[in-house]
């Protein structure tokens, strides 16, 4: 009886002492800006080995990285970007070329800057034609890199901050996506 009193105690005095974790998910409400004159299927993004960890990424210095102690990603970050492109890139409409968009989550953090923390994501994007195979040679390989001023040093700033650079990227994708020459056309 005794002992299942103590491990009782330290059982609750472990749950007691465990901080708090907080969850951010990037802002999905379409901002209107991207306006693509192509059908974008967007594929989740895969993500860097630093990045398939949940809590938020800070970068120090040029080569020092830490981590939020109690603020972590709700779902995984491929997914995230995922679903703030596919709001961004809005839906498809009957008569336009498909395409799909794919890549990799290169950078998705805080970066401490002199005054302040910015926001950086950037995006390995692989644009194929709707009906290709994952692989087939792809029709667009680019880097996209966006960086926002966060409001304060903190992961609710940041992330808001992050959401805006998907929103700038997601503007870049749809404007190459539609410079793109249409299948049979000869341009490509």
């Amino acid at each position: 009886m005794k002992r299942s009193i103590v491990a009782a105690v330290l059982v609750l005095g472990a749950c007691a002492s465990a901080p708090d974790l907080d969850y951010f998910t990037l802002d999905m409400t379409p901002s209107g800006r991207a306006a693509p004159e192509v059908n974008l299927a967007v594929e989740r993004f895969r993500v860097s080995e630093l990045l398939a960890r949940d809590p938020i990424v800070i970068q120090h210095s040029e080569t020092g990285i830490d981590f939020y102690a109690t603020d972590r990603w709700a779902a995984g970050l491929g997914e995230l970007v995922q679903r703030k492109l596919e709001a961004e890139l809005g839906p498809s409409q009957d008569g336009r070329q498909s395409l799909r968009v794919g890549g990799v989550v290169l950078a998705c953090q805080q970066l401490d800057v002199v005054g302040g923390a910015e926001a950086r994501l950037s995006l390995a994007v692989e644009i194929r034609e709707a009906g290709a195979r994952s692989s087939d040679e792809p029709i667009l390989v680019r880097t996209y890199t966006a960086t926002r001023p966060a409001d304060a040093a903190s992961a609710g700033a940041v992330v808001r901050a992050l959401s805006r650079a998907a929103e700038d990227i997601a503007v870049e994708i749809a404007a190459d996506a539609s410079a793109l020459p249409a299948p049979g056309t000869g341009g490509g």
